[in-house]
């Protein structure tokens, strides 16, 4: 199932609170899908893991990071980031967070057929 085949995610919704948290949300559920069909348990994962709120209460609406989980046992991080301005394409790539470990996925619009497949990997490799 490819829940993210059809959304949207040109700069369009960028700063519209409603059209941010669907896809932020169909995200998530894309990454809990995931998790269910992968036998792995939700209660391993805090999500999101990263702050996604102004210390006024606001929501961060830069999708940087849009999605981000921990995986608890492993400590692990998974971190997805949208970026459009003045380019196209895909990237993942290995880093750390205060020595945790730490896979991202950096997409545009065009490449959001990219984002469950490693969302798959990440799980499939902490299990």
């Amino acid at each position: 199932m490819n829940i993210l085949k059809n959304i949207d995610i040109s700069n369009l919704w960028l700063g519209d609170l409603n059209k941010y948290t669907y896809v932020e949300d169909a995200i998530e559920k894309a990454f809990v899908d995931i998790l269910d069909k992968e036998y792995s348990k939700k209660d391993d994962w805090v999500i999101p893991f990263f702050n996604t709120f102004w210390r006024n209460g606001e929501k961060m609406m830069d999708a940087n990071p849009i999605f981000s989980a921990r995986n608890i046992p492993k400590n692990y991080i998974v971190r997805l980031i949208v970026y459009e301005e003045n380019s196209t394409g895909y990237s993942s790539y290995e880093s750390d967070f205060d020595n945790i470990p730490m896979s991202t996925l950096w997409v545009t619009s065009g490449y959001t057929n990219k984002i469950e497949p490693f969302f798959r990997d990440i799980v499939k490799k902490l299990k």
